[in-house]
């Protein structure tokens, strides 16, 4: 089994419902204390990795003692809040963790994995070792934030475009990233020594960002995304502002959209909402991040756009709304009425925000997250729409509210793998800046 073709993804927490340091194992572990849990894990998720398929029916196997030995608790897909119960009573017991086949019980699917990124204490691949397959906002709560050494492993979903893994200093993806790029032709990226890279890297990180990386199961193949990361936007995209006073911006790999109040998006009434649209055809997803600070008031997220009579919208809304800062999915096809399909809470209070909308003939279907693997359902919506629609990010100031400012990190669309167009997988010159073009060439020469 090639090591980039995980059949199980474990996560494992220090706390009960998923607290305290985390640490992900992708392959059996004979000591889970090389990965810093030796006898402190109280609740663990189990995901089904890339390669599932090859070998379903795989749980991960929890051991007392190393070398898999001592007492033993077979678990499944599935989240797992707390071993400290009777019906587990292994909480504070796990020290190594085998993956093999058994009888598999159903349980969350894990997304597409284009990349595994490898982070090591120590130079050249030694000391304790931390994985990353998605985004971490908050890399204290790892085992270890150290990254004297650098692996990164392409994985099998990755892009044929390639994809790139930034590191940066602060949590929240704040500040000036650290780029690694994995190019169509590479299949690992090795950097045996951090203090040999012409550009400074701090020891310790902040957050991790993978981009390529999408939550999606069905709809995995990427056929268009931006990352906001250039000195123009991608090719196709329309932009769109009635009043003329909204404004956009790139900057550090963020789109910024600030709208003045009155500026709504409602069918028969107000359509002097901003909004950014390129054209979409057959089912598909399409997904955006929003990244939420203390200095910005955000109101805004993802289009779907047939006609003035007929188009669909999530948002993240202000904390000035009626939703006070809620997640609002909304259907706009039909004269009169609420347009309000569905609503999702519980993520007012998330530092960053997936939202994605699936397309299935005339079924959409919208979903929010905080993390991108634990999504919350916001609603379902049938839409007689033709084809092509236009799909993209749009951003409000509904009403007397104070201004809004939403700033998107990246946008995606996806079709099913079958359906998905060929694809040119060079990126446009203006896509990449000179300085990782650099950067690229100089990883090259290394290894």
């Amino acid at each position: 089994m090639p090591p980039n073709l995980p059949r199980l993804v474990v996560e494992v927490f220090q706390n009960e419902r998923y607290g305290g340091r985390r640490g992900v194992l992708i392959a059996n572990t004979p000591d889970t204390g090389a990965i810093g849990f030796a006898g402190n894990i109280s609740s663990v998720r189990v995901y089904k990795g890339p390669g599932y398929a090859a070998g379903a029916n795989h749980k991960a196997v929890f051991y007392g003692a190393t070398q898999y030995k001592g007492p033993r608790l077979t678990l499944g897909p599935g989240s797992y809040e707390t071993l400290h119960q009777l019906s587990y009573n292994f909480g504070d017991a796990v020290h190594s963790v085998a993956i093999r086949a058994e009888s598999a019980s159903d349980g969350p699917i894990w997304g597409t994995a284009p990349v595994i990124v490898d982070l090591y204490e120590e130079r050249g691949f030694r000391g304790t070792r931390t994985t990353i397959v998605r985004d971490e906002a908050d890399m204290t709560r790892r085992v270890t934030n150290v990254a004297r050494s650098i692996r990164v492993s392409k994985g099998p979903d990755c892009p044929d475009l390639g994809c790139r893994v930034q590191l940066f200093e602060a949590p929240l993806f704040e500040g000036e990233p650290f780029p690694i790029e994995v190019t169509p032709q590479e299949s690992t990226v090795d950097i045996p020594d951090v203090r040999a890279l012409p550009q400074d890297m701090p020891d310790t990180l902040g957050s991790v960002k993978i981009e390529g990386w999408t939550s999606s199961t069905e709809f995995s193949h990427i056929v268009f995304q931006d990352e906001f990361d250039g000195t123009r936007l991608r090719d196709g995209w329309e932009w769109t502002d009635p009043r003329e006073g909204a404004q956009w911006r790139e900057r550090q790999g963020w789109l910024t959209m600030s709208v003045e109040a009155g500026q709504n998006l409602w069918r028969d009434a107000n359509y002097d909402a901003p909004r950014m649209l390129r054209y979409a055809d057959g089912d598909f997803a399409i997904e955006t991040r929003l990244q939420v600070t203390d200095g910005t008031n955000p109101h805004g997220g993802l289009l779907v756009w047939f006609t003035q009579n007929a188009f669909i919208r999530l948002e993240k809304t202000s904390t000035h709304h009626a939703f006070r800062g809620d997640i609002r999915f909304e259907q706009h096809t039909a004269r009169g009425g609420e347009p309000l399909v569905g609503r999702g809470i519980g993520l007012k209070d998330a530092k960053q925000l997936y939202l994605r909308i699936e397309r299935r003939g005339n079924l959409f279907t919208a979903h929010a997250s905080a993390n991108g693997v634990d999504w919350v359902s916001c609603g379902t919506a049938y839409a007689n729409m033709g084809d092509p629609t236009r799909v993209g990010l749009h951003a409000l100031c509904p009403g007397a509210m104070p201004p809004t400012t939403t700033r998107f990190d990246h946008f995606k669309l996806l079709k099913r793998p079958e359906d998905a167009p060929l694809m040119d997988s060079r990126l446009p010159a203006t896509y990449r800046s000179p300085t990782r073009g650099r950067r690229v060439n100089m990883l090259r020469q290394m290894t």
